[in-house]
């Protein structure tokens, strides 16, 4: 969760860095998770700032709260209703989400849409020269793609993680394609693997497998792999391409 850090000067700024007490958990990976072997923070994002404060309805009176005072208890019924989901719709037995953080960062990596990445701004403050991690006179991180200690994760799309919270995989599309529309016998074939997202967003990977039929290549039979290329195809502005293991066997 994003903390609020004040200081006198009335400067405020979410809270963020690397524990010195914490080693980072097996789960905390993924795109621009520091490898620093410290548990980072934050995990993800909600509004806390008072100037759009959460409104609030008490004794007769409106109140406006802020800071993780207000966005704590807010996140607390999101995943209410993520608990009420499950069990209605028969995707877990009995109620309980148990440690989320976990599942957070898996949502991250197999469906980013449940979360709203946060890319520009920081949390940088004054800070007193040659106090611990002062060496500027401010101290603070700066937001980029994936994961930042300035927002984490990103803020939440609730709908999208309430109804994808059970997704292990980015759901993909491949295709193959040949060099060549013939392939003299012995000689080796020269294919192309195409896995596209279904979402346009997220990133395909995993290893490929061409059955074929007759006498395997040379480098089957040594044991050695033989690089494939796999691009994806989604949003242009989504585009990446990443080199795929294609595994050749009789």
């Amino acid at each position: 969760m994003d903390g609020t850090r004040i200081l006198s000067s009335g400067i405020g700024s979410s809270g963020g860095g690397a524990s010195i007490y914490y080693p980072k958990p097996i789960w905390q990976n993924g795109p621009g998770v520091p490898p620093d072997k410290a548990r980072d923070i934050p995990d993800i994002s909600l509004a806390a700032a008072g100037h759009d404060g959460y409104r609030t309805y008490l004794n007769g009176l409106n109140y406006i709260y802020a800071g993780t005072s207000a966005s704590t208890p807010a996140l607390a019924g999101v995943l209410a209703l993520l608990n009420q989901y499950q069990v209605q719709n028969g995707l877990q037995s009995a109620p309980g989400l148990g440690n989320i953080n976990p599942d957070l960062y898996r949502l991250a990596r197999t469906y980013p849409a449940a979360f709203h990445d946060v890319t520009a701004g920081d949390n940088d403050v004054p800070c007193v020269q040659s106090s611990p991690g002062c060496l500027t006179g401010s101290i603070g991180y700066t937001a980029g793609p994936g994961y930042d200690q300035v927002t984490g994760l990103g803020s939440i799309d609730v709908n999208n993680l309430v109804t994808h919270w059970n997704q292990t995989g980015a759901p993909t599309i491949t295709s193959v394609t040949a060099a060549a529309a013939n392939v003299a016998f012995g000689a080796k074939p020269q294919l192309t693997a195409y896995r596209q997202s279904v979402q346009g967003r997220g990133h395909p990977h995993g290893n490929g497998r061409v059955p074929g039929s007759g006498r395997p290549p040379r480098h089957a039979r040594s044991g050695k792999r033989r690089a494939g290329r796999v691009e994806r195809r989604g949003h242009s502005q989504h585009r990446r391409r990443s080199e795929s293991t294609v595994h050749w066997r009789q």
